[in-house]
């Protein structure tokens, strides 16, 4: 499966089922979704070149949706929750 983000075609199986389950969490303000090539980008900005050498199939970094809660107090909860959820590998 694929969607369409800022012109880009994303390839994440997960993408709807993960991105759905955060968005309808009560506690949930808003999810941001970034790519992994997106991540990449951001990343190779920050540390420079070095990071060259993950480019493309070798780019170890995961898809990420940015999430952000209704009050701090909501953060754990949402966290605890993300974990559960089919598709998600790492909760920070």
């Amino acid at each position: 499966q694929t969607i369409e983000k800022e012109g880009q075609t994303v390839t994440n199986n997960d993408y709807h089922k993960v991105y759905d389950s955060l968005k309808n969490m009560s506690t949930v303000k808003s999810v941001t979704f970034s790519s992994k090539e997106e991540q990449y980008e951001k990343l190779t900005e920050i540390m420079g070149d070095n990071w060259k050498i993950f480019e493309g199939d070798a780019n170890p970094l995961y898809d990420a949706y940015i999430v952000e809660a209704n009050t701090p107090n909501d953060v754990k909860t949402i966290a605890e929750d993300a974990k559960k959820i089919e598709g998600v590998s790492e909760v920070q």
